[in-house]
């Protein structure tokens, strides 16, 4: 699965996900992760982050559906929008989680 959400931006980054899946995002949205931040500024200089065929290696750890949930939310404007639009397919512990290990 290849999705891409891009707003318009010229600069963009593949990411790959331990399940397989990748995600295209533009500098914009990378910008407001500080993982990806630091994982992109890294990737010339680590065979493990970037590989060949051009996208970033996320940690396997980071769950697909979870990291689309938490990038959706970076443009809420309080906390409390998290528990107002999370649906009960979601664990509200796992999504907490990722946005601490992202530095969100």
């Amino acid at each position: 699965m290849n999705d891409h959400i891009d707003e318009s931006s010229t600069t963009t980054k593949t990411f790959r996900f331990g399940s397989g899946q990748l995600l295209t995002l533009n500098e914009y949205q990378i910008e407001k992760i500080p993982y990806l931040t630091a994982l992109v500024s890294a990737g010339s200089s680590f065979d493990s982050v970037k590989v060949d065929e051009g996208y970033y290696l996320l940690d396997s750890r980071i769950d697909y559906q979870n990291f689309l949930f938490v990038l959706n939310s970076i443009s809420f404007h309080s906390i409390r929008q998290i528990f107002i639009h999370l649906s009960k397919i979601y664990n509200i512990l796992a999504i907490i989680a990722l946005m601490d290990f992202l530095a969100i």
